[in-house]
């Protein structure tokens, strides 16, 4: 189920419904799910040759979507049509994997997030990312990357990493907003809607022997301790 390709050494441009973010990163796109498939546990990934997400216990009831006698992972909003809305208790995409984190391979997470309104303070659940192992528990050395509601958190080597801040605010209640996390080199850099907002060198790169995990608003062995609730659309990741 791995979803990785190859390193490409290319200028990469990231276009998300007219947000444009240019960047120094791999140019491959190895994962992209769309999250308007609108029924069912599978969202679709338009990565020819990759697996799609599961999505656990997507008719919950307690799903931000549907009706009371059909809930629904899948909801219909007003602005992006069809997107996946996932309630901070059992709802999330098991997605594949990401690989360890070197001070050489780069990568570009892109997406459209949305927090609902009264939404409580933001923490360190996981939106897009991992925090264990594939089997459930912590990697060996404990090493982890996540975007989260106020910061994009780089774990390595069993210590705290050099987690980038998005600047001036967390993520806003109630609102779409397109967010990209870029990695070139050394170098995080975070932008929204376009625009970039923060910047980070990290100081080192992860040794865990195995891939990490890729979870959409969660991760396996969470066990709802770090489930994410909000709306997704268009996941893509280079």
């Amino acid at each position: 189920m791995h979803l990785f390709r190859s390193r490409v050494l290319a200028i990469v441009t990231v276009i998300a419904l007219g947000w444009g973010v240019a960047s120094q990163a791999d140019a491959q796109l190895y994962g992209h799910w769309p999250l308007n498939d609108g029924d069912g546990d599978l969202a679709v990934n338009l990565v020819e040759g990759s697996d799609p997400g599961f999505i656990f216990d997507w008719d919950d009831p307690n799903s931000l979507g549907g009706t009371p006698d059909e809930p629904t992972v899948w909801v219909n909003d007003p602005d992006r049509g069809t997107v996946l809305g996932l309630n901070g208790q059992t709802q999330w995409v098991e997605a594949g994997f990401v690989p360890v984190m070197t001070l050489e391979n780069d990568f570009t997470w892109a997406f459209w997030g949305r927090l609902p309104p009264g939404q409580a303070s933001p923490n360190n659940d996981i939106v897009l990312g991992n925090r264990w192992g594939e089997s459930g528990s912590d990697t060996s050395p404990r090493e982890f990357i996540k975007f989260t509601p106020n910061r994009f958190e780089y774990h390595m080597n069993g210590g705290f990493g050099d987690d980038l801040a998005y600047a001036d605010s967390n993520l806003p209640l109630d609102q779409w907003v397109h967010n990209s996390v870029v990695k070139d080199g050394a170098e995080l850099r975070y932008y929204r809607n376009g625009e970039l907002r923060n910047s980070t060198e990290i100081s080192g790169g992860q040794g865990s022997d195995e891939p990490l995990t890729l979870g959409f608003g969660g991760d396996v062995g969470s066990s709802g301790g770090e489930a994410w609730r909000g709306f997704l659309s268009d996941v893509q990741l280079y």
